[in-house]
């Protein structure tokens, strides 16, 4: 008997009621097969398309343009980049020479983590990267083992494919893959980028889920849309396979192998970003499954899905094209509880030394953050719900999200910042006020260091 779609919906039940147990604070879980929405699962307050920052899905992203670039003869993958950076090989040894394009596409430059990681830190301390003094740095660092033949997770090979392309074809990652994100409906996203203006390729891409699905949904469909090839036929089938053998430290989906800037799975392969943003590309059953959270450590969000939705998946993979609308649904990240303001004003300093002021409002408080440089924001604080505020600032935009209640002696507010998967609890009590991420940002700079960038 063919599956249904009382057995679909029956598996997503069981896959949202999973991921939910797990603590992931899930924000978002879309499931698309045969090229169709099936799902669309939304949690509150990151119920919209608000771009958000998607953490190392980007990197996937990065290679895409990789491969558009050496399509149109910027470069070969078995270029080395050294031959492509000649002004960064100051101090560089004969393993460094030989990392290849390919290398770096796949973590396989032959550096230890180790190294990966101290390089990272010593040149890239606040995530933004600059020029030829970095490179310099990367290449510097004398790789353990022969370039092509070790896994280490290296942000800043990635960073430097995003350099190399600017280099070699005058057009950066974004503007040479906005032709193609234009035409499967994405348009121009936001994109953090270095100090000399470059997207760091490694992170800092701000993506809605919907988005991040239709980009999915070009790789499933072998870079073609519409009839038209979009992404290069050679790129498509090298950044899909594992180059390197990976270790599975975090966990089982880990260990299955590295591709171009992509990580194998159990099933199929995925666009992965910390905090559990992930975008399963799922051939066997001919589906694409995203799904973003605020977790540290998505393994427990793959095992769900693994669980409950890829059965369902698998045994819808040929002859089912059930013409149904798609289950969408809202649900909601849970809202601080505890009672209404009372009649007081609370006063209190962060720890950065920034001023906060909290007033009662008609439908909860305005909470005014006092910048140390003298800089303010106004945020609504709700009561028994999500307000937002948006806020414009010099160093970007922030969506936040934030409720909050009284417990005796105590308020606690939680400011959901939408355009990130991060929330920073904030809790006044007579003794003073405690900040507490649930996962600390990747980003430093606190609250405001979380502002996504103009498009």
């Amino acid at each position: 008997m063919a599956p249904t779609v009382a057995d679909l919906t029956t598996a997503l039940d069981a896959t949202l009621t999973a991921v939910e147990r797990t603590g992931a604070r899930p924000h978002s879980l879309l499931v698309r097969q045969h090229d169709r929405l099936l799902a669309d699962v939304r949690w509150a307050p990151w119920g919209g398309d608000e771009p958000c920052l998607a953490y190392s899905c980007s990197k996937t992203f990065t290679s895409a343009a990789v491969g558009l670039a050496v399509a149109d003869g910027a470069f070969g993958y078995q270029d080395t980049l050294a031959e492509l950076w000649p002004e960064a090989t100051d101090g560089a040894g004969p393993r460094a020479r030989r990392i290849r394009i390919r290398d770096a596409l796949a973590m396989a430059t032959g550096h230890s983590q180790q190294q990966a990681d101290e390089v990272a830190t010593a040149m890239a301390w606040n995530r933004r990267p600059t020029g030829v003094e970095t490179a310099r740095a990367f290449l510097a660092a004398e790789p353990v083992s022969a370039p092509g033949t070790a896994f280490a997770y290296n942000n800043l090979a990635t960073w430097m494919l995003s350099r190399v392309v600017a280099r070699t074809t005058g057009r950066d990652v974004a503007d040479l893959l906005g032709p193609v994100l234009d035409r499967i409906g994405i348009g121009p996203v936001p994109w953090t980028r270095d100090l000399d203006g470059i997207p760091l390729g490694y992170s800092g891409m701000h993506l809605s889920p919907d988005q991040l699905a239709r980009f999915a949904q070009l790789l499933a469909d072998d870079g073609v849309h519409a009839g038209r090839r979009l992404l290069p036929a050679d790129w498509i089938a090298g950044h899909r396979v594992s180059h390197i053998d990976s270790d599975g430290v975090t966990g089982p989906d880990w260990g299955m192998g590295y591709g171009w800037q992509v990580w194998r799975s159990r099933h199929g392969y995925r666009i992965d970003g910390a905090m559990g943003q992930l975008a399963l590309i799922l051939p066997e059953a001919d589906a694409v499954v995203v799904t973003t959270n605020n977790i540290d450590g998505a393994q427990p969000v793959m095992d769900a899905i693994w669980t409950h939705l890829w059965p369902a998946l698998e045994a819808r993979a040929t002859g089912v094209n059930d013409d149904v609308e798609p289950d969408r649904r809202t649900l909601e990240v849970p809202v601080i509880g505890g009672d209404p303001a009372p009649a007081r004003t609370v006063r209190a300093t962060t720890i950065d030394g920034d001023r906060v002021t909290i007033t009662p409002a008609r439908s909860g408080w305005t909470l005014d953050w006092r910048r140390s440089d003298g800089r303010r924001a106004a945020v609504r604080v709700g009561c028994g719900e999500w307000l937002h505020t948006h806020l414009r600032l010099p160093e970007g935009e922030l969506e936040i999200a934030a409720s909050g209640g009284w417990s005796g002696a105590e308020l606690t507010i939680d400011l959901a910042v939408v355009t990130t998967p991060h929330t920073l609890r904030l809790c006044w009590s007579p003794e003073g006020l405690s900040e507490q991420w649930d996962t600390e940002p990747l980003n430093p700079g606190g609250l405001f260091g979380q502002a996504r960038p103009d498009r």
